[in-house]
């Protein structure tokens, strides 16, 4: 597939345990100057296969780009692709991702991008694990010229008792509890996950979830009071199950993240798009690539390497 996309892949383990490693997987144009770098980086339940599409050719958001003439980078943190029993043995949570793993991540990143034209593609809760480390590593900030987040929020604001009710399902006590015994949340308990994660890590994100202002529980970082300077970002947020109502989740973390120049495009069959996509087919349903790609694609074009505005 890839020999007739024209495109090179190429796979590089990052160690961060004598067991475990995080991964980055690179896409570039077999020839030519590249237009841009990407590093993308899905969220918890996840892998890669919500950019690429699980066959690889089916209208994912990384082929897109690297037909275009781009260089896409995969990011995936630790324990994507171990055992049950690795994940118990092995626990992890949002200390280890942001303060280990994507540093490193980031490092190879940059030491294999070819272009200083540099944008951020978080989906769902990967746009907030990227967030975070922008905050907690200001230092890298100026090296991005764009961020796009699909479907991303941290608070889920309760807007209607169906959602209410069912954002509070894994913090119920029979689902927490199950995990909890195990140590381990299986795929197959969680809606649409396809990896299945330590409960450490999902307990972690619950905490981010609860927490008003948000911190770190470990060290105690508090996000509300970083003056970092920020990014241009780009929200997408499906419509699909309008009443997560989702936008206005999403923007209530814009308007947490340090002031920058933000967007938002809500994507619904009753706005002029094609359909309502569901959250984790954003970046990889085929009617993306005629729908709202493009618009993205339009923003990339009005931000330059120095185009640092903010508001």
């Amino acid at each position: 597939m890839a020999a007739d996309r024209h495109i090179l892949e190429e796979h590089i383990l990052l160690p961060v345990t004598p067991s475990l490693s995080a991964d980055l997987y690179r896409l570039s144009p077999r020839s030519g100057d590249v237009r841009g770098s990407f590093l993308m980086l899905p969220g918890p339940g996840s892998d890669k296969t919500v950019f690429t599409g699980a066959d690889n050719k089916s209208g994912g958001l990384a082929y897109f780009l690297a037909e275009l003439g781009y260089e896409v980078f995969i990011g995936l943190y630790r324990g994507r692709d171990v055992s049950l029993r690795q994940i118990r043995q092995e626990k992890f949570g949002l200390e280890q991702i942001i303060m280990e793993d994507l540093p490193l991540i980031w490092r190879a990143f940059s030491k294999r991008r070819r272009s200083d034209n540099v944008y951020l593609i978080g989906h769902r809760r990967g746009g907030l694990l990227l967030s975070s480390f922008l905050m907690r590593f200001p230092e890298y900030v100026d090296d991005i010229t764009g961020m796009v987040f699909f479907d991303t929020w941290r608070k889920s604001l309760p807007v209607g008792w169906m959602k209410f009710s069912i954002d509070h399902l894994f913090s119920g006590t029979g689902l927490r509890f199950l995990c909890r015994i195990s140590g381990v949340c299986p795929a197959w308990l969680m809606p649409e996950h396809t990896i299945s994660e330590p409960f450490s890590l999902l307990d972690d994100f619950d905490r981010w979830r609860q927490s008003d202002p948000w911190l770190d529980w470990w060290d105690g970082f508090d996000y509300s009071t970083t003056d970092t300077r920020f990014p241009p970002c780009l929200y997408f947020v499906s419509d699909h199950q309008a009443w997560n109502k989702r936008e206005i989740d999403s923007r209530e973390l814009m308007l947490e993240l340090p002031a920058h120049n933000g967007r938002m495009i809500r994507l619904s069959r009753h706005s002029g798009g094609q359909r309502n996509y569901r959250s984790y087919d954003l970046c990889r349903h085929p009617a993306g690539v005629n729908d709202f790609y493009p618009l993205m694609l339009d923003w990339f074009g009005e931000l330059s390497v120095t185009d640092q505005s903010r508001i």
